[in-house]
């Protein structure tokens, strides 16, 4: 580069031969690092054409990181300030003749060409050699933008922006040997944990309605924390929801169990974001996190479950939609699919979100109670089942994010959840991640944290078992569950066991029954007999003989007149009489438990060996039915359990406990089949099967069939058909 410039030198004197030289000023650059030591720093370059004044050191990485900000103590996650990881921002001129006239420093983030923070350096900063920028009274920089920038609202250098350029530019008179020369440094992500976030930052709970709350008590009694890979936990939905004022034969179920848990349980989880700081510890830096991005996504994890009818179900588009899987489609009222070109289509079909947006609030040191602290994003495009969060850079829940998680109400459907650190964006804004690639994506391992399996279970609570007497034997609960448990419903024996009533009690309720009779029904009763203590039967009732001369002495009639009225009545023989009481019974033991009936919402076994002491060979055997009490609603229900053992042929076929899974099916919306007396077809099984719990099949060991297993996990009754291969959709 040509220069003018006026110069004096003096003289060479006429006898001496030695010749004055005319020196050129020279300056620039030899080097920049952000650095922790001389050896532990970040790499400085040159441009190709720089001829440095002296050799630069040569010393650093390109990988070079630190963490910006306060650190938080993990322990009592507070603001420690005795951690910190400030680094030295150091350079090196060349200005032995102090030619430079400015300097400038420049810190530009990924693909802008324009600096977000500058710094002219002054004074001393220009003298030729090395130096360590100062800041104030500090030698040190801990990332912090002065002045602040509005793209950096946590006013640190972050995650969110990384990798940074720093470049040192000099100007001045002379020769310009180095005019300019960078460096890059990073802040990276060191690891996710996740855990469950606090009851508070669910809705409240309201009687009567879905409990999130209770539900996410569950979880935590499973495990302080999430499931890892590998393991499972139960997202239970309490559900005691029974057929009392509705219908069997319709979708009731469907509608009465979606008008309690509408889209499913709300389960807070939350991820603690740690960076490296520049000795490669995990560390917790709030503000060095800004506004980066954390995707979370959701794969189906249900499998095939060996039953013919349920396994056509779910292969219903499961190579198909978005993510692939077999959990309930929306179409049939749960969460899996549809395709992204449908939902981005112009007439767009929309599942409920899995992650539901949410408006967040800004860091406090208080949460707001049944408010969702973090912002979350329903992706718009692309990745359009996922989400996209952020994390509190202060406050409370500082270093961390979170979504609420919202897994269908469907039992059965299962679910992994992850989340990534979505920080690489492209140039026009572009989230790399943003792309309908199956799970899991390529990332580096740090970048994400992933679930074990979160399986959704419905729950019904069996909250009382009352008997008459001590003697009776109990039905074993473990069988009947085990039943139910099949079809992803928990009946959790809430019971406590079985109790008996005392003597006082059932003797009081039971003439209360009597009196509701007719008078020559109630002639059936002998008040003289204590019915409590009468045996293990639920009703004592008078031979038919002894009736007949109740009713004479009552009326005063003849016994001709009374045969011959209870002929008209088809009442002849003893076993006309039994059957006469199997009517008249049922009506006095419904107001005797019906008292029984336990306060708090759930299903009820009452129980005797027997209806009554009239065992006739003619007479049919009443096993037991659903009892629709008056005391009873649609959350409070029990079943009457009149078989005794020895009505029983024993297993596998006929137990007493297939009795109790058979009417407590009734209360939860399962009808006959059409084998079963009533002759009806209520669309409602699978036709392909004659061993259904709820038929009277007793030579084979009757189990829930395809069609009630569906019901029974929230599935639409209306979407489903009683042939299994059309529910099929390869």
């Amino acid at each position: 580069m040509a220069i003018k410039r006026e110069a004096y030198v003096a003289r060479t004197a006429h006898d001496l031969k030695h010749v004055n030289h005319l020196g050129v000023p020279q300056y620039g650059t030899i080097e920049l690092r952000v650095r922790l030591t001389e050896d532990k720093g970040s790499k400085s370059y040159l441009p190709d054409a720089a001829t440095p004044g002296r050799p630069p050191t040569g010393k650093g990485s390109d990988e070079f990181h630190f963490a910006p900000g306060p650190q938080l103590d993990p322990g009592t996650w507070a603001i420690d300030p005795a951690k910190t990881d400030e680094v030295e921002l150091w350079y090196h001129l060349f200005n032995p003749h102090r030619a430079i006239e400015s300097a400038r420093l420049e810190l530009y983030r990924r693909f802008d060409k324009t600096p977000f923070w500058t710094r002219e350096l002054k004074g001393e900063e220009l003298e030729d050699g090395e130096h360590v920028l100062t800041f104030g009274a500090k030698a040190k920089w801990d990332g912090k933008l002065d002045p602040p920038h509005a793209d950096f609202p946590s006013g640190f250098v972050g995650v969110e922006r990384a990798p940074y350029k720093l470049k040192l530019s000099v100007k001045g008179s002379g020769i310009c040997n180095a005019q300019e020369v960078w460096t890059y440094f990073q802040v990276l992500i060191a690891k996710l944990e996740l855990e469950y976030g606090p009851q508070e930052t669910l809705p409240a709970t309201v009687a009567g309605k879905a409990d999130h709350r209770k539900t996410l008590a569950e979880l935590l009694t499973q495990g302080a924390k999430p499931p890892a890979p590998g393991a499972k936990a139960k997202v239970f939905l309490l559900s005691n929801i029974f057929k009392k004022g509705h219908s069997m034969f319709d979708d009731s179920l469907f509608t009465e169990y979606e008008k309690m848990w509408d889209k499913g349980a709300l389960v807070p989880l939350f991820a603690r974001v740690a960076v490296r700081d520049s000795a490669d510890n995990a560390v917790f830096a709030p503000k060095a996190l800004g506004q980066v991005k954390f995707l979370w996504d959701w794969e189906s994890k249900l499998a095939a479950q060996a039953v013919t009818f349920v396994d056509q179900a779910q292969d219903y588009d499961q190579n198909a939609t978005t993510p692939k899987g077999q959990n309930c489609h929306f179409d049939r009222g749960g969460k899996r699919g549809p395709l992204v070109a449908q939902v981005l289509s112009a007439a767009p079909k929309k599942t409920e979100p899995v992650f539901p947006s949410q408006a967040g609030y800004a860091p406090a040191a208080t949460l707001t109670d049944g408010a969702f602290p973090f912002k979350v994003d329903v992706v718009a495009s692309g990745r359009v089942w996922s989400t996209f969060s952020t994390a509190w850079d202060e406050g409370l829940l500082a270093s961390k994010t979170g979504v609420l998680f919202q897994p269908a109400r469907q039992a059965g459907d299962a679910y992994t959840v992850t989340v990534y650190v979505a920080h690489d964006v492209s140039k026009t804004g572009t989230v790399a991640l943003n792309v309908t690639d199956d799970a899991p994506l390529k990332v580096q391992p740090a970048l994400t944290v992933a679930t074990g399996t979160f399986e959704v279970w419905r729950r019904i609570q069996f909250i009382g078992y009352k008997k008459k007497v001590a003697a009776i034997s109990d039905l074993t609960v473990a069988t009947v569950q085990g039943i139910y448990e099949k079809a992803f419903v928990e009946l959790k024996d809430d019971s406590g066991g079985s109790a008996a009533i005392v003597a006082g009690t059932w003797n009081a309720a039971f003439t209360t029954g009597v009196g509701t009779l007719s008078l020559r029904n109630q002639d059936m009763v002998d008040t003289a007999v204590n019915q409590h203590a009468a045996g293990n039967h639920g009703c004592d009732f008078r031979t038919l003989a002894a009736w007949k001369a109740a009713i004479v002495a009552r009326t005063g009639a003849t016994l001709a007149a009374v045969n011959a009225s209870l002929t008209a009545a088809g009442i002849r023989t003893a076993a006309d009489y039994a059957t006469h009481c199997n009517n008249v019974g049922p009506g006095i033991l419904e107001s005797v438990f019906n008292g029984q009936l336990a306060a708090a919402d759930g299903a009820n076994i009452f129980h005797v060996d027997g209806l009554h002491n009239l065992t006739a060979a003619a007479s049919s055997v009443l096993r037991g039915y659903a009892l629709d009490l008056p005391a009873g609603t649609d959350r409070r229900c029990g079943y009457l359990q009149l078989g005794k053992p020895s009505d029983y042929s024993g297993p596998p076929n006929d137990l007493r406990e297939l009795t109790g899974a058979h009417e407590f099916g009734h209360h939860f919306f399962l009808p006959h089949t059409p084998q079963a007396g009533e002759a009806q077809d209520y669309k409602a099984h699978d036709k392909a099967v004659l061993d259904c719990l709820m038929s009277y099949n007793f030579s084979v060991p009757r189990k829930l069939c395809g069609f009630c297993h569906l019901r029974l996990r929230g599935w639409s009754k209306a979407k489903l058909d009683p042939d299994g291969t059309k529910n099929k959709k390869p």
